[in-house]
């Protein structure tokens, strides 16, 4: 049963991790998001995102090419921006693989809506302070500010985050964290073969 598996969570606890070892060592292929925000230094095009001009990302909003969209306000060099993310529909062919999503609640209610059943969410729990260790140590040109603002959004974004996923689990061991997050989604989709076998 092919499924799509969102992982969701505060900037920093993880996800984007979580999901290179789910495709490296368990066979789901990582859907790569598009955006505008500038590249970091260890960033590579087509490898953690798709990098586009504002241009270039209006128009894949015109073409109707995009399964989800959002935008943030920002700081960048000190001075307020905006960055848009998205992903592309072409990331997906659910007849013949399992992917999985690293996406805010915004990305997550829009898979839902156009992927309905065949969606797995899971949000990825840490605490502020170990986030933000891990935010300086990944982006060399890490913004104090910036941090401060997406905390702030994070806190409003995923106020009844209960309400919104399949699942929670803890992101301290990330071994443990990734085999949790194996089991949940057997045993999901074990109920769903269930209820699609004996219920329908």
């Amino acid at each position: 049963m092919s499924h799509i598996l969102v992982l969701t969570g505060f900037s920093g606890c993880g996800k984007d991790s979580v999901a290179r070892v789910l495709e490296k060592e368990h066979g789901y292929k990582f859907v790569v998001s598009t955006t505008t925000r500038p590249k970091r230094s260890n960033e590579k095009d087509g490898v953690e995102y798709y990098f586009k001009t504002n241009e270039e990302f209006q128009k894949l909003i015109d073409n109707n090419l995009l399964v989800e969209y959002r935008s943030y306000n920002t700081i960048q060099n000190g001075k307020p921006t905006v960055w848009h993310y998205g992903i592309e529909k072409k990331e997906f062919d659910l007849e013949k693989r399992n992917y999985v999503v690293a996406c805010d609640l915004k990305g997550l209610e829009d898979l839902k809506r156009n992927f309905g059943s065949k969606v797995i969410s899971c949000f990825i729990d840490v605490d502020e302070e170990s986030r933000r260790l891990r935010a300086i140590v990944r982006d060399r040109n890490f913004e104090l500010t910036e941090w401060n603002r997406r905390w702030e959004d994070d806190k409003k974004r995923f106020y009844s985050i209960k309400h919104n996923v399949d699942f929670i689990v803890k992101n301290y061991d990330f071994k443990k964290c990734i085999e949790n997050i194996l089991k949940q989604v057997d045993y999901r989709l074990k109920l769903k073969n269930f209820f699609e076998s004996y219920c329908s």
